[in-house]
């Protein structure tokens, strides 16, 4: 449907239009694209698209996780984002794909079609100038992050003048993001009739007192951007109710700030929990990170949207992967960052717009005066 529409919204130069907008999250947001779900349409919707407009697009990763390149030239800026969202959920009152007004509801429309919406309009307003531009997308930054992992080994991020992850901002420069540790515990113990428990060993009470040793860790103090959080997100254990279970496990959330790695967390865990019996595992780990406020890609967007502050991001984003490669990386992208994940996902249109022509003029700015 897409690439039907394309041709007559670029011979109108209708690119920044809400109407355009209209029509791309409604392509991008009702293709289903959680973990549960084959990517394949997702990213070859926008393959087609960008192949239409004359983009060399290349496939990496594997089927599963599929990610995708698209350059005009190799050099210039890089813009990023994620094509694949968390399961829809419950609780909702909208429908996906709802608009009322400017607002734009849906999985994903904040985290991050909204993002990946700007950066196609910023591909067609481009199109037809003498510009360098690439675009790169995954569909496993909500699990894994292999996409971003694979992209980062490719001499595109080398060569990039700047990347902007395109990830939700309130078009503010996020500079610091949070560290990641996320933990698998597990606990055994053994089967026996819930009558007579002092035949066994109940793995969910060994599991609960794991989990108590932390109980201060799980009440945030002040901001959180300033101080470590820690969630217990999963927990699973026992099949029928008058059996002891003789498994339990837990998944731990663990974000860090930037003064505390993740290991110094995980050093702190394994202090609280000295002498139980359970296992631990890393299930993911990214640093924290600080983008330097003198690089040439936040002076450049400071230049051109001055009310822009610099921020600091609760999330883990692609940009781990990508700042050891290049320095020269931000968060920037259209979106309140408190949508994601919530029921009633919503976006404002206008801002997507005004997302497109942010990254249409810092890829002029760029190449016209240093930084």
């Amino acid at each position: 449907m897409i690439v039907e529409v394309m041709p007559a919204l670029t011979e109108e130069k209708s690119a920044t239009s809400l109407d355009f907008a209209k029509k791309m999250m409604t392509d991008l947001v009702l293709a289903r694209s959680s973990n549960l779900d084959d990517k394949t349409q997702i990213i070859n919707i926008v393959k087609e698209f960008l192949e239409e407009l004359a983009f060399k697009c290349r496939m990496i990763n594997s089927s599963d996780s599929p990610a995708l390149i698209a350059t005009k030239d190799e050099t210039g800026l890089l813009l990023s984002g994620h094509l694949d969202t968390v399961p829809i959920g419950d609780g909702w009152s909208h429908a996906q794909g709802e608009i009322q007004g400017t607002a734009f509801y849906g999985r994903g429309a904040a985290d991050m079609k909204g993002g990946c919406t700007a950066m196609l309009m910023t591909a067609i307003e481009l199109t037809d100038k003498e510009m360098p531009l690439s675009l790169a997308f995954t569909t496993d930054e909500e699990t894994t992050m292999r996409g971003a992992e694979a992209i980062a080994s490719d001499p595109i991020i080398r060569n990039a003048d700047a990347i902007i992850i395109c990830e939700p901002t309130d078009l503010d420069i996020g500079v610091r993001e949070k560290g990641l540790i996320q933990i698998g515990l597990s606990t055994t113990g053994k089967s026996s009739h819930a009558a007579m428990p002092q035949e066994g060993k109940n793995a969910i009470h060994s599991m609960l007192f794991v989990i108590d040793q932390f109980k201060d860790l799980m009440m945030t103090k002040g901001d959180p951007m300033d101080s470590m959080t820690l969630n217990v997100d999963v927990i699973r254990g026992g099949n029928k109710v008058n059996v002891l279970p003789d498994r339990c496990e837990a998944e731990l959330d663990v974000r860090t700030p930037a003064t505390m790695s993740p290991e110094e967390a995980l050093r702190l865990i394994r202090d609280r929990t000295k002498g139980l019996e359970f296992d631990l595992r890393i299930i993911n780990k990214l640093d924290p990170i600080i983008v330097s406020e003198e690089s040439k890609i936040v002076k450049a967007v400071m230049s051109i949207r001055r009310e822009a502050a610099l921020s600091s991001i609760a999330y883990a984003s692609e940009m781990i992967m990508y700042i050891r490669q290049n320095a020269n990386v931000i968060a920037l992208g259209p979106g309140d960052p408190r949508q994601a994940h919530v029921p009633d996902e919503h976006i404002d249109l206008n801002e997507i717009v005004e997302a497109c022509r942010l990254y249409s003029t810092l890829c002029q700015k760029m190449r016209e005066r240093p930084f």
